[in-house]
């Protein structure tokens, strides 16, 4: 007789600029060290953000655009990647830990995390960064002090810093065999910039958060949802997309409003 598995919903959220946002006090970092050692480069965290070479971007992709944009600045200077991100994850986490810089919680994050445990999702985050040593310090680093609050809440985490190329799909079904599991529904939570690494892994339930980015152009938003992106300004209405996201025009209204409703519920038993 085979053995039927038992069946689970995850949703897998890449953590950076969705639960939290610290993405640009992040970058800040790596642009001052950048501007540090090749002295007259000053690059801008404005001229970082609205440049397509370099937002988004990292290591030797990140190096590419500099010098392709700033050729002028550098006189012949090539980058060395390796120079600008030896011990990056340390340093990172040190100023997390010591909150020279820190993160802004996304609002309402922990209600719309504890009501998707209450109906049996199982959170998953994974990143390519370090989990340890930078998204968990940056998370901890909350201006509102309940990061340790918002970490205590997922399963699961997936550490693809050490992989060269980082296999989302590949990880979560060698997870799923190794739990003896089979993964009935997996909703990934991403920023724009993910979208296309996951789209390429044959994901079909993407959701876009954009309210971490405001400056983004409504064009942007439109080609990603031609290509099948969901897109999400504000975290409390991700249950709507979550619990049927095969269905979103029918039940978007009535599901965001019932959310609504719990949370309120949470509010005022506080």
């Amino acid at each position: 007789m085979t053995h039927k598995l038992s069946k689970e919903r995850w949703i897998v959220f890449t953590m950076s600029d969705t639960v939290a946002l610290f993405e640009d006090a992040a970058v800040s970092s790596l642009m001052d060290r950048i501007n540090e050692l090749y002295p007259g480069l000053n690059i801008t965290m404005a001229e970082y953000k609205n440049n397509p070479d370099l937002k988004g971007k990292a290591r030797q992709d990140l190096c590419d655009g500099i010098e392709k944009n700033f050729s002028d600045r550098l006189n012949g200077r090539k980058l060395d990647v390796d120079l600008i991100y030896d011990k990056r994850d340390e340093r990172v986490k040190n100023l997390f830990e010591t909150k020279t810089i820190r993160a802004e919680m996304t609002e309402g994050i922990i209600d719309v995390l504890g009501f998707l445990k209450e109906r049996s999702f199982n959170l998953v985050e994974i990143s390519n960064n370090s989990l340890d040593n930078r998204i968990h310090s940056a998370i901890r680093s909350c201006t509102n002090d309940r990061g340790e609050e918002l970490l205590g809440m997922f399963d699961m985490g997936f550490d693809c810093s050490t992989e060269k190329t980082p296999n989302t799909a590949k990880r979560l079904v060698e997870e799923a065999k190794a739990r003896n599991v089979a993964i009935d529904d997996i909703v990934v939570v991403c920023r724009p910039s993910n979208f296309d690494n996951f789209k390429r892994e044959g994901f079909n339930n993407i959701v876009v958060y954009v309210g971490s980015s405001p400056d983004m152009k409504q064009e942007a938003k439109d080609r990603l949802k031609e290509r099948g992106a969901i897109i999400l300004h504000s975290m409390q209405e991700l249950p709507d997309f979550t619990l049927a996201p095969s269905a979103l025009t029918e039940t978007r209204g009535n599901l965001i409003s019932r959310f609504r409703d719990t949370l309120t519920t949470i509010q005022l038993k506080r």
